[in-house]
């Protein structure tokens, strides 16, 4: 069964399908999960939050450490960090990165309210896998 990150980042890729390229997908799942946990921790909570997830997720993807959180909470990188990390590599360390976040939501406020903050980012995403999805290992 698919993870939760990982389904948030699948829907991000339907539903922005053509803008773009596939690997920016994690990080517009971090846009939305801001835009719900500003409005509940403020930006100074969001950005601790988020600075945390991006400290442990660099452990497993280095590149990270390029990435920059904006005033606003944000996720910035260099203009030419496309040309200098594979897609794929890309795609994981945004992987790693919403998989930490969820995590620490997860640990701070609970899977229930994680999940209630993660249905009101995309009301259109069953929380619940469907039947069809396998179990990608």
């Amino acid at each position: 069964m698919p993870t939760l990150s990982q389904r948030l980042i699948a829907h991000e890729l339907r539903s922005a399908a053509g803008d773009g390229e596939a690997a920016r997908a994690a990080f517009r799942v971090c846009e939305g999960l801001r835009r719900q946990l500003c409005a509940l921790a403020g930006v100074a909570g969001y950005r601790a939050l988020i600075a945390r997830a991006l400290a442990l997720a660099r452990g497993r993807s280095p590149w990270l450490a390029e990435a920059k959180i904006e005033t606003d909470g944000t996720i910035t990188f260099p203009a030419d960090i496309a040309t200098r990390i594979a897609d794929a590599e890309f795609a994981r360390g945004g992987l790693l990165l919403v998989a930490e976040l969820l995590g620490l939501l997860s640990t701070l406020i609970g899977e229930t309210l994680t999940l209630r903050l993660v249905s009101n980012a995309w009301p259109d995403l069953p929380l619940l896998p469907s039947a069809n999805e396998t179990d990608p290992s």
